[in-house]
């Protein structure tokens, strides 16, 4: 599997101030975070959620 560029704190913020929901928006934020260190890669494969 082809390694994916590490997402920038910009990328990050924008993926949060999306209309989803903030108690979602830190859900996926969390989750996404753990799958990145599960697999020590710099993305979790849900590309465009929070902390991808």
């Amino acid at each position: 599997m082809p390694k994916h560029p590490r997402p920038t704190i910009g990328d990050t913020i924008t993926n949060l101030r999306r209309s989803i929901g903030r108690r979602h928006a830190i859900y996926g934020l969390i989750k996404n975070n753990l799958i990145k260190m599960r697999n020590v890669d710099n993305c979790c494969g849900n590309y465009g959620d929070p902390g991808c």
